[in-house]
């Protein structure tokens, strides 16, 4: 009873010790180890939650930005947009400033603070900081001259009850000292190229207006294959992603080469009300980018519809001349992956054609007729795959449409199950025209002209022989 009576005093005094170290002994070591590392800093605040970022040189030049969402505009003393890679440094590296050494403490005197380069200072920067309760206070630093040793500059924070002065890194002036076209966007359509979920290109006219506007429309769906509907289209049709891609890229890439307005009311909108393209990119999260452009001769202005800054750009590659619907169509029309297939089956009139992947090895095909099956050289079925699924049709010839309205007694019929895929694709193949041969894949409900070559490429898979 009594080593009991031990072992129950014994585990309450452990508890009772673990529990001062937990609750105070350890919050007080946290609390201490804390307030080291602030004084190690004269600023020490999240940078995600600086709003505003104010900075005034020594001869009187403000310039003052403002958190916009993920982006930055400036301000004052204009308002445009602001390039983030120049903004993005400051909010950083001004949020959590580390002291290199403190100089002097309780400094008030005119004098000195004028030999430290203080009265004025080079620099002023006021950061407006959101708390917890997103309530606003101003943080400002004062920068002073350059340390005669090192790679250091004089600071003092203004607000500071102690007055010191302390020694900085130099870097900290370099991500301030710019002038104001410095921080300013460049690139207008500065998206991410594989973020973009919707493209609208208008010619003639904005995207609201109901002129003898052209209305271009790059969509990606889900699987991430892109279709387009264009003016000489009557349904949307698969695109080819390539020319999607560089197309993307091509916008993204427009850059400014001059910045001629930033009038909020300006008495020449270099033919802007009136834009020969108007182009909105549309991203995954629902995030908008708009440019409208104007293209005079030597020169294309352009300005964001909902500011009032103009510009004129440079765009490497003339996209808005070769708006054609068979460029970006996709050109490839069963395009699938030879890995994935899994049964290839080719029917004539009096003749069915069955391969078939061996679902274990899927390194091996046969060649199915009822119960019996027989290896084949899967290199040669692989290479012959490969070219059926890389022809390219000659030509578009109808869109949803009735496929019998052109292939009425189709000639071959081939259907490619392919792994990952709900419906297979199915081609079917008609009479012989001047340009080649028509036919469709009958899930697009669209009707091409296929090169002669594509019926020996077939003809080769029928005629595979087992080994």
């Amino acid at each position: 009873m009594r080593v009991f009576r031990q072992t129950i005093i014994l585990l309450v005094a452990f508890l009772v010790i673990l529990g001062v170290y937990f609750f105070v002994i350890k919050p007080s070591e946290e609390k201490k180890k804390q307030k080291e590392e602030q004084e190690k800093k004269i600023v020490n605040v999240d940078s995600s939650k600086i709003s505003e970022i104010w900075i005034t040189k020594q001869n009187g030049e403000k310039i003052g930005l403002k958190r916009v969402n993920s982006k930055w505009d400036i301000i004052h003393p204009i308002w445009a947009e602001a390039d983030k890679f120049s903004v993005n440094p400051i909010a950083s590296r001004y949020s959590s400033i580390e002291i290199e050494r403190v100089i002097e403490k309780n400094v008030v005197d005119e004098e000195k603070l004028k030999e430290f380069g203080f009265i004025p200072p080079r620099f002023k920067v006021e950061l407006k900081v959101k708390d917890e309760k997103e309530e606003e206070k101003s943080i400002v630093i004062l920068i002073g001259e350059k340390s005669k040793v090192g790679y250091s500059i004089y600071a003092k924070r203004e607000d500071d009850p102690e007055n010191k002065i302390v020694l900085i890194s130099a870097s900290l002036e370099a991500v301030i000292d710019k002038n104001l076209q410095d921080f300013r966007e460049k690139k207008p359509m500065d998206f991410v190229v594989p973020d973009v979920k919707k493209l609208v290109i208008v010619k003639n006219g904005k995207q609201e207006e109901g002129t003898n506007k052209k209305e271009y429309i790059f969509e990606k769906r889900e699987g991430g294959d892109w279709y387009i509907k264009f003016p000489e289209n009557t349904t949307y049709v698969k695109a080819r992603e390539s020319q999607v891609r560089d197309l993307l890229y091509s916008i993204n890439g427009i850059k400014i080469t001059e910045f001629v307005s930033d009038s909020t009311q300006p008495q020449n909108l270099y033919g802007l009300e009136n834009p020969d393209l108007s182009i909105e990119a549309t991203m995954s999260d629902g995030e908008k980018y708009n440019l409208l452009l104007k293209i005079q001769p030597g020169k294309i202005y352009a300005k964001k519809p909902d500011r009032p800054n103009i510009f004129s750009v440079e765009i490497q590659k003339d996209f808005y001349n070769t708006l054609f619907a068979s460029l970006y169509r996709e050109r490839k029309i069963l395009g699938f992956y030879v890995w994935r297939v899994k049964e290839v089956s080719i029917e004539r009139e009096q003749k069915i054609t069955i391969i078939q992947r061996d679902p274990v090895n899927t390194d091996k095909f046969y060649l199915v007729s009822g119960n019996e099956k027989k290896e084949l050289d899967s290199s040669q079925v692989k290479d012959l795959l490969s070219q059926l699924s890389n022809v390219e049709v000659v030509d578009f010839v109808e869109d949803n449409t009735d496929i019998t309205k052109f292939v009425k007694v189709p000639k071959i019929r081939v259907r490619v199950d392919v792994d990952g895929r709900l419906t297979p694709y199915l081609l079917v193949l008609g009479d012989k025209t001047e340009k080649g041969i028509i036919g469709a894949e009958e899930s697009e409900k669209s009707v091409y002209i296929f090169p002669p070559g594509i019926t020996e490429i077939i003809s080769k898979i029928e005629n595979l022989k087992p080994k």
